[in-house]
């Protein structure tokens, strides 16, 4: 993030649902972490919920992969999605 300038009154989009170190990077640099909310039927941010995130102060977005999945649907129980 240093490196694209990214630093202190800039704001960084994550999913509310990621590991504490995505998190302790922005922090890191100076920035501030801006949580959005996750799409429960697949546990990622979606381009909506991004795009409803973002501020003047918004300077990157970091996707986190929950599990390794993509915009896979969650398997509730009985095999329905």
């Amino acid at each position: 993030m240093l490196a694209v300038g990214i630093g202190p009154g800039r704001e960084v989009i994550v999913p509310s649902m990621t590991f504490c170190a995505t998190v302790q990077a922005i922090l890191a640099v100076g920035a501030t972490p801006r949580l959005v909310d996750i799409d429960p039927s697949t546990l990622c941010v979606s381009d909506r919920l991004v795009t409803l995130g973002v501020t003047d102060r918004t300077a990157a977005v970091i996707p986190v992969l929950f599990g390794g999945q993509a915009r896979r649907p969650l398997r509730r129980p009985g095999g329905t999605r």
